[in-house]
């Protein structure tokens, strides 16, 4: 399984509605109950951030295409990044880093 964010911003803030965003939390809540969805939040800043978890950066487009948001281009800029997430699981990414660090 791939972990991929998407980065969201420049709201189009003219298309918020209250049936938008009833249909935006209804298709997070079934993404988070399937399991693909791992994160999801507004920024300080005014973008926002969604953590999927999926096999295929294809996926990963149909998942975000799929949000009502996206059905309307509330937010007019979209980015979706692969990322190795760095946790104790694999001590962080240490050997990665220490075996680069012995080859240079």
């Amino acid at each position: 399984m791939k972990s991929f964010v998407v980065l969201l911003s420049d709201k189009n803030k003219a298309l918020m509605s209250k049936s938008l965003i009833r249909g935006h939390v209804a298709y997070l809540q079934l993404k988070w109950q399937e399991g693909t969805l791992k994160f999801c939040g507004p920024c300080t800043d005014g973008t926002a951030l969604m953590v999927f978890e999926c096999q295929t950066r294809a996926q990963a487009e149909a998942l975000v295409a799929g949000d009502p948001f996206s059905k309307v281009s509330y937010y007019r800029h979209v980015e979706i990044k692969e990322i190795e997430p760095a946790n104790p699981d694999n001590n962080f990414h240490l050997e990665q880093v220490q075996d680069f660090l012995s080859h240079k």
